[in-house]
């Protein structure tokens, strides 16, 4: 009986430890973000999903995602969605046969332009906040779908001369052999304790994907040599 009852103390222990956050050291975060980072975009072919989520009051307004199909280096397939605030959506293709002048680009999926060797106009927004005034890391050790998995967090708080403060979360769950399943990044406000967020990144893999072979369109219209090119890039501080 004490035997039984002490084999349960230890494993409830054992359990407590493991779903406890310790901290990690900049180093630490680092290599093993890197490896995950350089190991999972080369385990081809495989599906990244990216989507971007924007927020007023913490209620969803808007939000981009955008899906790639990668069967190779150079090789891939993009879909991209925009939902905007009014509830208007939008999506765009983008196909990439080869490395260089081999970009078509579709509003439909069944009519495209190109080659060409710009990506498909379209806005981007790029991420730059100012340098942290303090930033913490951890890892906690959890079990998801019967799996165990290490969840790395990097917390940045940043100081604004008013009265909030900016902070900026990110969360990348990575699989026993370094590879990531997803990355969250939460960007936002707190005021007097209480946290409010504005922006949500969070990129997903799937590396048991299968999906048809990507080659060039056929019957593709060469693009017009006044045709705006490239993307509309937007910096936003957060």
């Amino acid at each position: 009986m004490k035997q039984a009852i002490l084999l349960t103390l230890i494993s409830m222990f054992a359990g407590s430890a493991m779903a406890q956050p310790k901290p990690i050291t900049e180093p630490e975060y680092k290599s093993a973000f890197d490896y995950a980072i350089e190991q999972t975009n080369s385990r081809f072919p495989f599906t990244h999903t990216f989507k971007a989520e924007y927020f007023e009051n913490n209620m969803l307004t808007s939000q981009e995602i955008q899906v790639a199909e990668r069967q190779e280096r150079s090789v891939e397939r993009q879909t991209f969605t925009s939902v905007k605030k009014d509830g208007k959506t939008t999506t765009t293709y983008q196909t990439r046969s080869a490395a260089g002048d081999n970009v078509y680009c579709s509003s439909d999926g069944k009519l495209w332009i190109g080659p060409q060797v710009y990506e498909c106009p379209r806005e981007r927004r790029l991420y730059r906040p100012q340098p942290a005034t303090s930033t913490e890391y951890s890892l906690e050790n959890k079990v998801i779908d019967g799996k165990k998995v290490k969840v790395y967090r990097k917390y940045e708080m940043f100081s604004i001369y008013q009265a909030n403060s900016l902070y900026i979360e990110e969360l990348a769950t990575i699989d026993s052999d370094g590879l990531f399943i997803s990355t969250v990044k939460n960007l936002g406000e707190i005021e007097t304790e209480t946290r409010s967020i504005k922006t949500r990144l969070t990129n997903t893999w799937d590396l048991k994907t299968k999906f048809p072979k990507i080659v060039a369109p056929k019957n593709a219209t060469p693009p017009s040599k006044d045709k705006d090119k490239g993307s509309t890039m937007i910096l936003r501080a957060n």
